[in-house]
């Protein structure tokens, strides 16, 4: 099972890859960064890259998150500069 970048609601907990949680904090559609409170090191509020994000907490279980053609055109061109 999968879930579309864009069909995460706000308040949503991600997994993001580097194995942190997070809990998102707005809801803009089709959009390269999102707002979310992060619990790492250190819990931290700010903008995440949505290619970051690898699961959502839906319905009990983990579900990989997928991006659309746009979003992941962005993140290959972001890998090209070392982001």
């Amino acid at each position: 099972m999968t879930v579309k970048v864009n069909d995460l609601q706000k308040g949503s907990r991600v997994r993001l890859r580097n194995g942190w949680e997070a809990d998102l904090l707005d809801k803009p559609k089709g959009e390269n960064i999102r707002k979310a409170r992060v619990y790492g090191a250190f819990t931290e509020t700010g903008s995440i890259y949505v290619d970051t994000i690898a699961e959502a907490f839906m319905n009990g279980e983990w579900v990989e998150v997928v991006l659309d053609a746009d979003q992941r055109a962005f993140s290959e061109m972001k890998k090209q500069f070392g982001l």
